[in-house]
C-alpha cells in the first residue's frame, strides 16, 4: 500500500506544480516533456518488470523498482535546468514501472481470492486519498516552501518502503522458464520516444518540414512498424495474441488509450490555465484538479455496485458521454473565467473517467481466462498510460505552435515588452506585475493557445463516444472461487508476509 502510495501521489502531485518549476528553470516550449517522458519510462517498462518478477521473484523487482524511483526523485528534486529535470524524471519513471505492478501483483500472491477482493478495496482507498490530496499537497509545497519538495517528499516514504519489503516479505521462487521479449521493448521505445520528440519540437525548435522532423517521424514509423512485426513472431509478444480476438477487449483497450489522453491532457494543461490566464497559485492549481479525482472515485464506486445489474454497456455509455461533456464544459473558458468553471468540468469529466474507465477494466478482466488476466490488465494500463503520453506531447506541440504564432503576429508582436521577456513570467506572481498593460493580451493569447489544446481533447472524446458505441453488450458473469490448483497456480512462486 506504501508503494502504491508513492507511485499515486507522484501522479497528481507534480501537475500542480509544473508551472512554477518553468517560471523557475523556464522552458515553457519543453512543458509537456515533464509529463510525458515519465509516462512513456513507465509503461514501456512494465512487461520486461512483469516477465523479470516471474524469472527472479517480486521482491527483488519491486525493490529495484523503488531505489531507482527514490534516486530519481532526489534528482529531480536537485533539478539546475530543464534538460536535467526531464533526464530525472525519465530515471523516475523507470522506477515507476515497476512499483504499482508489482505491488498488485504481490497482493495477488498473498491473498487468497476471498480476501484479494476486500484488499483491493483497501487499494484503491489509497489511490483516492491520494488523488484527493496529492494536488492540494503540491499546491501548498509549491506556494510556502518549493517545488523541490513534491520530489523530495517521495524519499522517506521510499525508505520506509524498503525496509518493510525487506524485513517482512518472504517468497520462495519457483523458476520458469521465459524468454524477455528484450527486443520489442527496445524498438516500442525507441518508435515511441522518436515520436514524442517529433511532436514536441515540430513547429517550435524546427519547421514541420525540416529534415530533422522528417527523420525523427520516419524513423519512429520504421520502429513501430519493426515492433509490429517482432511481436508477431515473439514467444512471449508485450500483447499477446490471444487478447487481440475478442472485440470487447480490442474496443476496450483502444477507449483506454482515449481515456489517457484525455486524463493526461486535462491534468497537465489546466494548471497552466489557472496560473498562466487566471493569475492563480499552485494551491488553486491543485484545488481545480481536486474535483476530478473526487468525480472519479464516486463515479468508480457507483459503478462498481451497480455493474452486476446493469452489464458493462451502460456504464461505458454514460461514462464517454460524461467525458465529452466534461471537456466541452472547457471550451469557453478564457482571461474573464472564474476557476468555478474550470472545477465544474474537471467533476463531470472525472465522473466519466471513473465510469468508463471501471467498466473497460473489469469486463476484460471477466472475459479472459486465469492465466491471461495478468496480462490483461498490464494491458489495459499500458493502453492508457503510452497514449497518454503521447495525448500529452501533441497537445504540448498545438499549444506550442499556438502561443508562438500569438507571440509572432499583432497585436503581441506590437507591444512593449521587457527587453528580457518570456512566456514564463506570466506563471510567476511576482514577476507578472513587470508586464505591465501587455499582461492582459498575453493572458489572453494563452488562453487562445490553450483553448485549441481543449478543442484537440474533445475531438478524443468524441472518438471515445464512436468507440463507445461499438462496444458489445456482455453481461456481467459470475465466477466461482476456485483453489490455486485448479487456476493453474501451482507453479507461481509462493510469497509470505511474516
Amino acid at each position: 500500500m506504501l508503494c502504491m502510495f508513492l507511485a499515486a501521489l507522484d501522479g497528481t502531485i507534480v501537475a500542480t506544480a509544473v508551472p512554477t518549476i518553468v517560471a523557475d528553470l523556464g522552458g515553457l516550449s519543453r512543458y509537456s516533456w515533464i509529463f510525458s517522458v515519465y509516462l512513456l519510462t513507465s509503461t514501456v517498462t512494465v512487461p520486461l518488470y512483469g516477465r523479470l518478477a516471474d524469472l527472479y521473484g517480486r521482491r527483488r523487482v519491486l525493490l529495484f523498482g523503488v531505489v531507482v524511483f527514490v534516486v530519481g526523485s532526489a534528482l529531480c528534486g536537485a533539478s539546475q535546468s530543464m534538460t536535467q529535470l526531464i533526464a530525472f524524471r525519465a530515471l523516475q519513471g523507470i522506477g515507476a514501472g515497476a512499483v504499482l505492478p508489482i505491488a498488485i501483483t504481490v497482493v495477488g500472491d498473498i491473498y487468497s481470492a476471498e480476501q484479494r477482493a476486500r484488499m483491493q478495496g483497501m487499494f484503491s482507498a489509497v489511490w483516492g486519498v491520494a488523488s484527493v490530496v496529492g494536488p492540494l499537497v503540491g499546491g501548498v509545497l509549491v506556494d510556502h516552501a518549493s517545488w523541490r519538495w513534491i520530489f523530495e517528499v517521495n524519499i522517506p516514504a521510499g525508505l520506509l518502503a524498503m525496509v518493510l519489503l525487506v524485513t517482512f516479505l518472504r517468497e520462495h521462487v519457483v523458476h520458469r522458464q521465459h524468454r524477455l521479449d528484450v527486443e520489442g521493448t527496445v524498438l516500442l521505445t525507441g518508435g515511441t520516444t522518436a515520436l514524442l520528440v517529433a511532436l514536441v519540437r515540430g513547429g517550435v525548435d524546427a519547421p514541420w518540414g525540416s529534415a530533422q522532423i522528417a527523420g525523427l517521424l520516419a524513423a519512429s514509423a520504421v520502429l513501430l512498424l519493426g515492433f509490429v512485426l517482432v511481436e508477431r513472431r515473439a514467444a512471449e509478444p508485450i500483447i499477446p495474441s490471444e487478447l487481440l480476438r475478442e472485440r470487447l477487449i480490442v474496443v476496450s483497450l483502444l477507449a483506454s488509450g482515449v481515456t489517457g489522453v484525455l486524463l493526461f491532457g486535462a491534468t497537465a494543461y489546466l494548471p497552466l490555465f489557472v496560473q498562466g490566464v487566471l493569475g492563480g497559485s499552485a494551491t488553486n492549481a491543485g484545488l481545480v484538479l481536486t474535483p476530478l479525482s473526487l468525480g472519479w472515485v464516486f463515479a468508480a464506486t457507483v459503478g462498481g455496485r451497480m455493474m452486476p445489474r446493469l452489464g458493462y454497456r451502460p456504464l461505458v455509455r454514460a461514462g464517454v458521454v460524461l467525458m465529452a461533456a466534461g471537456v466541452a464544459l472547457l471550451l469557453p473558458l478564457g482571461a474573464g473565467s472564474g476557476q468555478g468553471q474550470a472545477e465544474v468540468a474537471m467533476v463531470v469529466l472525472g465522473m466519466g473517467l471513473g465510469a468508463a474507465s471501471t467498466a473497460y477494466l473489469v469486463s476484460v478482466q471477466t472475459t479472459v481466462p486465469w492465466q491471461l488476466r495478468g496480462a490483461a490488465t498490464g494491458q489495459v494500463q499500458f493502453m492508457r498510460t503510452i497514449w497518454g503520453a503521447l495525448g500529452v506531447a501533441a497537445v504540448g506541440s498545438v499549444f506550442n505552435n499556438a502561443f508562438t504564432h500569438s507571440l509572432q503576429t499583432p497585436p503581441l508582436s506590437q507591444l512593449h515588452l521587457p527587453a528580457n521577456f518570456n512566456a514564463n513570467l506570466l506563471l510567476d506572481p511576482t514577476l507578472r506585475a513587470r508586464l505591465g498593460g501587455a499582461l492582459h493580451p498575453l493572458q489572453v493569447a494563452l488562453a487562445g493557445a490553450l483553448h485549441r489544446d481543449f478543442v484537440l481533447l474533445l475531438v478524443v472524446a468524441v472518438a471515445g463516444i464512436g468507440l463507445g458505441l461499438l462496444y458489445p453488450n456482455v453481461r456481467m458473469r459470475r465466477e466461482p472461487v476456485l483453489a490455486a490448483e485448479e487456476r493453474g497456480m501451482a507453479a507461481t512462486p509462493s510469497v509470505a508476509v511474516e
